[in-house]
């Protein structure tokens, strides 16, 4: 008998054709033992405003078996008539697709989208669909869910006569909101104002904001998707352009009004007026923006139990006019960036009478530090002013990181050098893992040294949040609160 020339060639060629054939789509093995498993079982949508898309949520279909395996079917069933799902298989689109190859130890993608109609009731209202697995080892069903509320949406708003808002539904605006000249806009308590990208607000007229501690007004960035898992844009800046008050703008007065995320907060006047815009701000937050919490050029400010925090520009910015901040926190902690300036930033281009700022039971803290010498006079901190125009910054009962000698007039007051994180309840990190989750919490505790400072009887009853103001007070924005008590307000809900 001949024996053949390439056995070992043969043998090798006869395998690699088995196995391609063992592992080709169409001889994928379907019994009752492979199963495909999934990334998770329910996927959850954020909250979506009506007729606004979702952002793209992932789910991952796994193979984890040692042969292949074909799903025969796979199939969006939508709640109802209407698609408020969509799905994308592997790179397709569409509600239904059919025999889906995975290869053993491997993985498909499924992109899961959502547009929620504008109807019913105003109340936060559920939406289910779910995703039908079927190959000849059973069916397996992923449920998607997301909750809708109903929005109003505009291009832009032009009001030229007096006008209130109503508050029943967040009020989503595409490019602008613009109040003429000798208009009044209002925006009643619970108003919830929804910014696109490029939207502005611009005040030529007066706005008037009526929130309480119980029901803000809160003027955002529209997005509601994640950065990054665990970090939600509506906690990124820049997510729009700022409000701008023009300077004839008069008597304009916000109450616990939050506005949040932009690229510049409160932008007051114009640089080459003379004329004196006002502003009065009581329980307000200005927080996270990408400028400035407030410019303010010639202007008059008043502003109570206010936060203005977390902006890469000054936090306020004032050239000119006059402003006072009474039971303020200016804190100074943003964490995208390599801050660019200090906390408090003065100056007075027209040399009017001193002081231009008066800061009375405030605290102004951050990450600027002093610099100290033996030979020299300390320089730095929070505060900057401009030498030659003259010290214009007057305090009284103040806590503040910056040279006490910065300004023309002290009373009472106390520099800052405990470290901030010993100071204050959160600053940007988690309570127990303590990584970085940018959320912030300017409560001190009761072992600041501005704690439990002020004697006096203060007309300033509630802090920000509406808490009752103990006797002696707090400075700052915030009654203290102990450590006992953050902790237990911690123990079930901080991750």
């Amino acid at each position: 008998m001949r024996t053949p020339r390439y056995p070992v060639l043969v043998m090798l060629l006869l395998a690699i054709f088995i196995a391609s054939c063992m592992h080709s789509p169409n001889n994928a093995v379907n019994d009752s033992g492979l199963l495909p498993s999934f990334s998770q079982d329910t996927l959850r949508l954020d909250t979506l405003y009506s007729k606004l898309s979702s952002a793209t949520k992932r789910l991952i279909v796994y193979n984890r078996n040692n042969l292949p395996i074909t799903l025969e079917r796979i199939i969006l069933v939508n709640q109802g008539d209407t698609p408020n799902f969509r799905i994308n298989v592997d790179g397709q689109s569409g509600s239904e697709f059919r025999n889906i190859y995975i290869p053993s130890h491997d993985s498909i993608f499924i992109f899961v989208e959502a547009t929620f109609p504008l109807e019913g009731d105003d109340l936060p209202t559920p939406y289910k669909a779910s995703i039908e697995f079927e190959n000849k080892a059973g069916k397996r069903y992923i449920q998607l869910e997301g909750f809708r509320l109903n929005t109003n949406h505009a291009l832009g708003i032009n009001i030229s006569s007096d006008t209130t808002f109503t508050a029943n539904r967040p009020l989503f605006i595409r490019d602008s909101l613009y109040v003429a000249p000798k208009a009044t806009l209002t925006l009643p308590q619970g108003m919830h104002l929804l910014m696109g990208d490029k939207a502005k607000i611009v005040i030529a007229g007066t706005l008037i904001s009526k929130g309480t501690a119980l029901n803000r007004v809160l003027i955002e960035g529209v997005r509601r998707d994640e950065l990054v898992p665990n970090v939600n844009y509506r906690l990124i800046p820049g997510q729009w352009e700022g409000i701008t008050i023009t300077s004839s703008s008069q008597n304009n007065s916000l109450s616990y009004t939050t506005i949040q995320n932009g690229r510049g907060g409160i932008l007051l006047g114009e640089e080459k007026s003379e004329l004196v815009p006002t502003l009065s701000l009581e329980g307000c937050v200005i927080t996270n923006m990408k400028g400035c919490a407030i410019s303010g050029f010639n202007a008059q400010i008043e502003a109570t139990n206010c936060e203005f925090s977390n902006t890469l520009d000054a936090i306020i910015m004032l050239k000119g006019g006059k402003a006072l901040f009474n039971y303020c926190t200016i804190a100074g902690f943003y964490a995208f960036d390599h801050r660019l300036m200090p906390a408090l930033v003065v100056t007075n281009p027209l040399k009017q009478s001193l002081p231009v700022v008066q800061l009375q039971h405030s605290v102004v803290e951050g990450t600027f530090g002093v610099i100290k010498s033996s030979n020299n006079p300390a320089t730095g901190g929070e505060i900057l002013f401009n030498e030659k125009e003259g010290k214009n910054i007057e305090a009284t009962a103040c806590y503040v990181r910056a040279p006490l000698h910065y300004f023309s007039k002290t009373t009472q007051c106390l520099e800052a050098t405990a470290e901030a994180d010993s100071v204050f309840v959160r600053l940007g990190k988690a309570y127990k893992s303590n990584e970085y989750n940018f959320k912030y919490d300017f409560r001190p505790f009761t072992t600041a040294k501005f704690a439990g400072k002020e004697p006096n009887e203060t007309t300033v009853i509630t802090d920000l949040n509406g808490t009752i103001r103990k006797k002696p007070t707090t400075w700052g924005a915030y009654e203290a609160i102990t450590k006992e008590a953050f902790e237990k307000e911690n123990t079930n809900n901080e991750k």
